[in-house]
């Protein structure tokens, strides 16, 4: 044992050509960790992004849809059955662009773990992990209580102005 950190002690001194195996991948792994941190920041940057600006798209369809909304009114649909179809329509929308997104997010990662490992001989499995199951099921909760305000606004929208285009 005592040969091994002597051995150690000339690696580190610059006097030997050996590599210590433990040694670098402790670095590796080091270095990993702190790529995955800055991946995990970027992915979360990515779906604020996202998510902002599929609400900014929600409102815009709400307000295209505020005649078609008042005209369901206006033939005598009950303000909670609008309340309901929105928020429905809404919350669906989400849903299953979360779904979509995971997909095509589990499908380009396959891709680059493909890509990566015919290049370096690395074999890098792509999976679909808890977390990411719980930030989808996160994102598609969050759009669902968000989807309340489009819905509240075609709940309490007045039928004259819906018509009138207003």
């Amino acid at each position: 044992m005592a040969d091994a950190y002597r051995l150690r002690a000339a690696f580190r001194g610059g006097r030997t050509m050996a590599v210590f195996p433990a040694e670098v991948l402790v670095q590796l792994y080091g270095a990993l960790a702190d790529v995955k941190a800055v991946m995990a920041a970027m992915a979360l940057a990515t779906q604020a992004l996202v998510f902002v600006s599929v609400l900014v798209c929600v409102f815009a369809l709400a307000s295209a849809r505020r005649r078609d909304i008042a005209v369901l009114r206006s033939i005598g649909a009950p303000r909670g059955f609008v309340f309901a179809v929105v928020w429905l329509g809404v919350s669906l929308l989400v849903c299953a662009a979360a779904l979509a997104g995971m997909a095509m997010g589990f499908v380009a990662t396959a891709g680059a773990s493909a890509l990566l490992s015919a290049r370096f001989g690395i074999v890098l499995n792509a999976r679909i992990g808890p977390d990411e199951w719980a930030m989808m099921a996160l994102a598609a909760a969050l759009g669902a209580l968000l989807a309340l305000v489009p819905a509240l606004a075609a709940y309490r929208g007045s039928v004259v102005t819906g018509l009138r285009g207003g």
